[in-house]
């Protein structure tokens, strides 16, 4: 009935375009966890006091399992290109911090507008690009609001 998109780049628009800290094969366990918390805490979470262990797992994990790069995509436009195809309404969801959309969540919002007049959108207070780990039940009740709003 909808198509809910949540923190997405491609759009078009200028991005963060930050410096990530590298894994080196002569790392320890402990040296390769601290370049995963780095990292997440300049792209993926706001407040770098919300890096547990589960978020550095994970993102070696999706490290580790990545079949593209996504730098090239995020900086481009495909997404946007694409949004004249999507026939049902559109649901916007970002997290209100979101370094991909800085410096403002209210321009990826705009584009959005542009080909879908009927979008709906939520904010998740106090939340970065990790949006759903990072304030679960925040993001979980402005989901649950765009779902449940009528479609016609």
């Amino acid at each position: 009935r909808s198509m809910t998109i949540s923190g997405c780049a491609a759009l078009g628009l200028s991005h963060f375009r930050p410096t990530f800290a590298k894994e080196r094969s002569d790392m320890t366990g402990n040296d390769r966890d601290e370049v995963h918390r780095a990292n997440l805490a300049t792209l993926m979470i706001a407040d770098p006091a919300r890096i547990d262990p589960l978020a550095i797992h994970l993102q070696a994990l999706n490290i580790a399992k990545a079949r593209f790069r996504s730098r090239p995509f995020a900086g481009g436009d495909e997404i946007k290109r694409m949004l004249p195809l999507v026939r049902v309404p559109l649901r916007g969801l970002w997290g209100e911090r979101d370094q991909i959309a800085l410096p403002s969540v209210e321009a990826r919002f705009a584009v959005l507008r542009d080909h879908h007049p009927e979008l709906l959108t939520r904010v998740v207070p106090d939340a970065g690009h990790w949006a759903a780990y990072e304030q679960p039940e925040g993001f979980n009740k402005a989901l649950l609001e765009l779902l449940n709003s009528p479609t016609h």
